[in-house]
């Protein structure tokens, strides 16, 4: 066998299994967090927070999983926590949509609308051509807010 082919032989080995264990966590990742997903959208607010941090073990980068935890410690009531872990998703990916919009919610629920307004035209930048299912009604709340309504945060999931 011509000693360039047995190298192939001896490093295609070594390569796949390097892929592996990173493709194979960045599905694990994915997994858990479309089972959490369904655990929030449930109000199992605990397995939800449960299965997302499963996510974020699975893939530390999975930015989506971080700004999740974040909207499950919201509905909660674990303001804190839910900014700990928006701030964290969007240090991971600044363009997160997910993450954009909780931190859009809680900057609305703290009052904060200036930065509430900033964080939009990001996330309005972000989604130009792309589907962001509660952009609209961020804005709406942002206007009512800012025009004296009383009118909190709302979600269109």
């Amino acid at each position: 066998m011509p000693v360039i082919l047995r190298a192939i032989f001896l490093i295609l080995p070594l390569v796949f299994s390097a892929w592996g264990p990173a493709a194979a966590s960045s599905t694990a990742s994915d997994r858990l967090l479309t089972s959490g997903k369904r655990a929030l959208a449930g109000a199992d607010y605990d397995r939800a927070v449960l299965l997302f941090e499963q996510s974020m073990t699975a893939n530390p980068k999975n930015a989506s999983a971080y700004g999740y935890l974040a909207k499950s410690y919201q509905e909660m009531g674990e303001t804190k926590l839910a900014r700990k872990y928006v701030d964290l998703a969007l240090e991971v990916d600044p363009d997160n949509v997910t993450a954009l919009e909780q931190a859009v919610r809680l900057d609305l629920a703290d009052n904060s609308f200036d930065a509430a307004g900033l964080r939009l035209e990001r996330l309005e930048r972000v989604c130009a051509g792309a589907v962001c299912p509660d952009m609209q009604a961020l804005q709406a709340t942002l206007r009512l807010a800012k025009d004296g309504g009383d009118e909190g945060p709302t979600s269109a999931e």
